[in-house]
């Protein structure tokens, strides 16, 4: 079993690549232990905001630490751009907004930044994008002390994400 408080400790952009059995319980286990005394921003791009605080719940996972970035719920419900603890992006496609989101959330200095996954993204934009995308990113919280983590399923069409995504640590 990794430790991946050590990993972030190491390293401050980490590539976490997780089998699609076991995947959440992994997450919900990393999420547990950076949010136990630090504060986390999890972006999520397959799971409503609702559905991942009753998975926190679930997995006693500290929500009291936890911001979420919810890139899903507006793509089907009408909800404000801010709620308690919840950012509501567009959708995943919406990179300009996710990234003036997380601009916004590193200046209240959170600890950590979780994407959770990396492999939807893949679903509304084209592979390219989505790694200028991430490397504007990373490059923006390694000018601050935040760790970043990101997740990718582990399945083979998205082999060229997850060799970009080895260079982010550069």
């Amino acid at each position: 079993m990794k430790n991946i408080k050590k990993e972030l400790e190491d390293d401050q952009a980490v590539l976490a690549v997780v089998p699609a059995e076991g995947y959440t319980e992994s997450c919900m286990g990393d999420l547990r232990v950076l949010a136990k005394a630090n504060s986390v921003c999890y972006i999520t791009l397959n799971k409503t905001a609702g559905s991942l605080k009753e998975l926190c719940k679930e997995h006693n996972v500290n929500l009291k630490n936890i911001v979420f970035i919810d890139a899903i719920t507006k793509t089907f419900a009408d909800v404000p751009y801010e709620a308690e603890q919840v950012y509501y992006i567009s959708s995943p496609a919406a990179l300009v907004e996710l990234s003036i989101a997380i601009e916004k959330l590193l200046r209240h200095n959170i600890n950590y930044f979780v994407i959770d996954s990396l492999t939807n993204f893949l679903v509304y934009q084209k592979s390219p994008k989505v790694i200028k995308f991430l490397f504007s990113i990373v490059k923006k919280i390694k000018k601050t002390k935040t760790k970043i983590l990101l997740y990718v399923v582990s399945i083979k069409e998205q082999e060229d994400l997850m060799r970009a995504c080895v260079r982010l640590k550069g």
